[in-house]
């Protein structure tokens, strides 16, 4: 890949990411997507850690359904569980009266 530019895609759970990695021996993450719906919230908290390594700042692609009136508790909560600075809310598309599927840019690590 051009210039040292590596991405890996796993079609698997995200519980078997940390063995992914640590075969791959990958420790500098520029960027994690967590695109599963309806919720990905229980992989957070490994997302979080893998993105406090090597001092490398990490942006994670947050992907949830939110009503519009919890954009802001979303926002909060994202921040409080990466430690890291929401750079963006993108709505998708909606689902229903109201609810949308977000993405959600959050910055980690090294500002």
């Amino acid at each position: 890949m051009a210039q040292g530019v590596k991405a890996f895609v796993f079609h698997e759970s995200n519980e078997k990411a940390p063995k992914r990695l640590a075969q791959l021996r990958i420790d500098e993450i520029s960027h994690i997507n967590l695109g599963l719906l309806p919720s990905l919230k229980p992989s957070w908290p490994m997302a979080r850690d893998f993105s406090n390594t090597k001092g490398v700042k990490t942006i994670v692609h947050v992907h949830e359904n939110a009503h519009i009136d919890t954009f802001s508790e979303l926002i909060d909560e994202i921040e409080k569980v990466f430690s890291g600075n929401v750079l963006h809310l993108e709505k998708v598309k909606t689902f229903a009266p109201d609810i949308w599927h977000v993405v959600v840019d959050v910055a980690v690590g090294v500002m």
